[in-house]
């Protein structure tokens, strides 16, 4: 038995009737052998079932505190039947990369059942070519976008060959009673004044010099804790450079704005439109490299400014001020290689839409993700972590679903207009029972105020972006991938230039 941290906590009571936190990821399988034949969905099936119990979370179900008084358990299921978490569906014809998409869209809106361990596998079949592809969905409470990418390694493997599986030492768990988990909870009550003022102290250390703005809120942060996920992403707020009222005059010295309102900043629906595609690794480096030596996150957040800004300029929408995007930043460590829960923290960046050349915003953008680095190495990465013990569950479901019945996110200004997430994946074929990947998309979450999420994953050259969106603030999120090939063609040009 294991209980969860403040913030993977934090990930289920933040979901309401339209806010599904499960992340998941869609594998396209090239299913030909060189001697002709294909691999068969029972074969991969075999696969996943054989390796499940090298991944802790597949057999973990939650286990939660009698009314919600702390943080739930993980324990190993003994009801665990894998026909629940395995499914087997087909696209219609002609079974393309848009009805792909519309398959995954529709499943990406489906909550994960909390009676079970919180994942579910989909065999996809009738992919044009014979192509075979797998949907992975996992809840963000168990996983980070790098602990995700971890766990596909355990699934897939670097040669053609699968490898042969490890003993199966797995051994399920009583459920606790009820009494030992509230015994529990009290003991974490009593405890909870002295981690708050160690708490605040540290904090008051890491910014007080840094960061002034930050010390008032010292006695809102239990307050700020109860609100789950929306008080995680106020205090991350806070720990980022201060904001001036308006931007003048952009300036690559000061990436301070006040942040616009867009049409992907009001409260979701439970549909979504999903879309994915590709560009080339090389050709992402070379941007960087021509440009003051951006890194390829850089200049990741500057291609989905490239696509964004023509598609908000044909609708008019286009604001004067830069854009926000809510950037997560791994804090996962050697050690923590394969460990289950949330090692992230996050980040608050401004990604220039507001400028018209490519190569400025390339600029732009690297000089402003390395101040915050320097503004994140004053910055215990614990911090947030440590943030998010003070919310009870009870507490912050009420919160978000009050949040969410009074519409809190259309009377704030945003905290970012997006979420743009970057995760380093591997730079060489995977396979799946001997099927080749072809690609490897990320598809993420939603949240009221943020509907749109850019998800990337680098895979054997190539920069693999999910985009998802809310249906009713995205209608068509193909319109963004379509523009991907476009904007990264501006951006090479301008590289070229220098």
């Amino acid at each position: 038995m294991r209980q969860l941290s403040g913030l993977d906590t934090a990930f289920l009571s933040a979901e309401t009737r339209t806010t599904f936190l499960h992340i998941s990821s869609l594998i396209v399988l090239d299913t030909e052998r060189p001697d002709g034949s294909r691999v068969t969905v029972p074969e991969l099936r075999a696969v996943l079932e054989q390796r499940m119990h090298e991944i802790p979370l597949s057999r973990r179900r939650l286990v939660e505190v009698p009314l919600q008084l702390d943080n739930p358990y993980w324990i190993n299921d003994a009801d665990f039947d894998p026909s629940f978490h395995i499914r087997h569906l087909a696209v219609p014809a002609p079974g393309g990369e848009r009805e792909l998409a519309e398959l995954v869209s529709h499943l990406a809106a489906t909550p994960l059942d909390r009676n079970h361990p919180l994942w579910e596998a989909y065999f996809i079949e009738g992919l044009a070519g014979g192509d075979l592809a797998i949907l992975t969905k996992v809840h963000h409470a168990s996983v980070d976008g790098v602990g995700g990418i971890e766990l596909l390694a355990t699934l897939l493997d670097p040669v053609p060959e699968p490898r042969a599986g490890v003993p199966d030492d797995w051994e399920s768990e009583a459920e606790p009673a009820a009494g030992v988990l509230l015994g529990r909870a009290f003991r974490r009550m009593l405890e909870r004044p002295r981690r708050l003022v160690r708490f605040q102290r540290n904090v008051f250390e890491s910014f007080a010099r840094t960061n002034p703005r930050a010390v008032p809120f010292f006695p809102l942060l239990p307050l700020l804790g109860n609100l789950g996920t929306a008080g995680i992403a106020l205090f991350s707020n806070l720990l980022q450079p201060p904001r001036t009222s308006r931007l003048e005059a952009p300036s690559l010295e000061d990436p301070s704005t006040r942040i616009p309102r867009t049409v992907f900043n009001g409260m979701i629906s439970s549909s979504r439109r999903f879309a994915y595609g590709s560009v080339s690794l090389d050709d992402v480096k070379r941007v960087g490299k021509a440009h003051d030596g951006a890194t390829v996150n850089d200049v990741v957040l500057a291609i989905v400014a490239e696509t964004l800004r023509p598609w908000l300029l044909a609708r008019g929408e286009l604001p004067a001020e830069p854009l926000v995007a809510m950037v997560p930043v791994s804090v996962r460590t050697v050690d923590e290689t394969g460990a289950m829960g949330n090692q992230v923290t996050m980040v608050v960046s401004p990604i220039h839409t507001h400028l018209e050349d490519p190569g400025e915003r390339v600029r732009a953008i690297h000089g402003t993700m390395q101040r915050i680095k320097e503004q994140r190495a004053a910055v215990p990465d614990e911090l947030l972590q440590d943030f998010a013990e003070f919310a009870t569950p009870a507490l912050a479901a009420l919160a978000a679903r009050g949040a969410a019945a009074m519409h809190v996110v259309d009377r704030i200004e945003p905290l970012a207009n997006l979420t743009i997430s970057n995760v380093p994946g591997p730079q060489f074929p995977l396979y799946s029972g001997g099927a080749r990947v072809r690609g490897l998309w990320p598809c993420s979450a939603l949240a009221d105020g943020m509907g749109l999420n850019v998800t990337v994953v680098s895979y054997d050259g190539d920069v693999c972006f999910g985009v998802l969106g809310c249906r009713e603030q995205l209608p068509d999120a193909w319109e963004l991938v379509d523009e991907l090939p476009r904007a990264m063609e501006r951006l090479l040009g301008g590289a070229r230039r220098r």
